[in-house]
C-alpha cells in the first residue's frame, strides 16, 4: 500500500460540513440512501476488494445501515465518506480518515466501480479531493497505502505527484499479512525527511506546491 502526503495551513475544520466538490465531469458529494442501488453494485462485488481490506457485504440491508454510519462517523469527526458521481451515477467512494490534529495529517482511500476503470476518473477524483484538503482544510499531510501489486492504484497516486518513501507491514481484513508501500507528496518532504525510517527513500522536492485537478490516469 502506498502512502502520500501534502502541506499547507488552512482555517476551515475538516469535519465542519460534508463538501460538495463539482469539477466536471465528476462530482464528489454526500452519500445518501438514494444511492443504495449504485453502492450495492460496488460493495457486493469482491472484485472491488481484491487489493484492499475486505469490507464488502452480501446484505443490501447491511449496506443501507452502513450509509447511515457514514454520517455518524462524520459527526463523530472520525471519517469523511464522499460519493463519486459521474454522468448522474454514483460510481465510487472516497474516504478521509485517521485525522491527526498535531501533525495536520489524514489518510485517504478510494474505490471505483470496475466498469469505470482505466478512464482517468479515479485520478481526477483523488486530485479534486487532495485539492480540497489542502486548500480548504487545516491539512498539511495526506497519506495513502497501496499494495505493491495494485499497479493501477499506484498510477493514480503517481499522477497526483505522490512519491514513494518506504514500506510497512500490516494485517488487512480478508488479505492477512500484507506488505504496504507508503508514499509522501513532494511538498512535505523537507519537513519529514529526517523522520523517515531506515530503508525508505525520498525524491527531490518539487517546486509545484499547488494542487490542481488531474485530467487523466487510471
Amino acid at each position: 500500500s502506498l502512502l502520500f502526503r501534502y502541506t499547507i495551513f488552512m482555517t476551515n475544520p475538516l469535519f465542519d460540513t460534508i463538501p460538495f466538490l463539482d469539477h466536471p465531469p465528476i462530482l464528489l458529494r454526500h452519500i445518501q440512501e438514494s444511492d443504495l442501488d449504485n453502492l450495492w453494485e460496488i460493495y457486493s462485488n469482491p472484485l472491488h476488494f481484491q487489493y484492499t481490506p475486505n469490507t464488502s457485504t452480501k446484505s443490501k440491508e447491511t449496506l443501507r445501515k452502513r450509509i447511515s454510519h457514514f454520517q455518524r462517523d462524520f459527526n463523530k469527526k472520525k471519517r469523511l465518506f464522499l460519493g463519486l458521481e459521474f454522468q448522474g451515477k454514483l460510481i465510487g467512494v472516497l474516504e478521509v480518515f485517521d485525522y491527526k490534529k498535531r501533525t495536520a495529517s489524514v489518510t485517504i482511500g478510494y474505490r471505483l466501480h470496475h466498469a469505470f476503470w482505466n478512464q482517468g476518473l479515479a485520478s481526477r477524483a483523488v486530485s479534486l479531493l487532495c485539492h480540497f484538503l489542502l486548500e480548504e482544510c487545516p491539512i498539511t499531510t495526506i497519506v495513502a497505502f497501496v499494495l505493491p501489486e495494485n499497479y493501477a492504484s499506484q498510477q493514480v497516486l503517481l499522477k497526483n505527484d505522490f512519491q514513494q518513501v518506504g514500506q510497512v507491514e500490516e494485517v488487512w481484513k480478508g488479505l492477512g499479512q500484507v506488505s504496504l508501500l507508503h508514499r509522501i507528496e513532494p511538498t512535505a518532504l523537507a519537513a519529514t525527511a529526517a523522520k523517515l525510517p531506515v530503508g525508505t527513500w525520498a525524491p527531490k522536492r518539487s517546486d509545484n506546491d499547488n494542487r490542481t485537478p488531474a485530467n487523466d490516469g487510471p
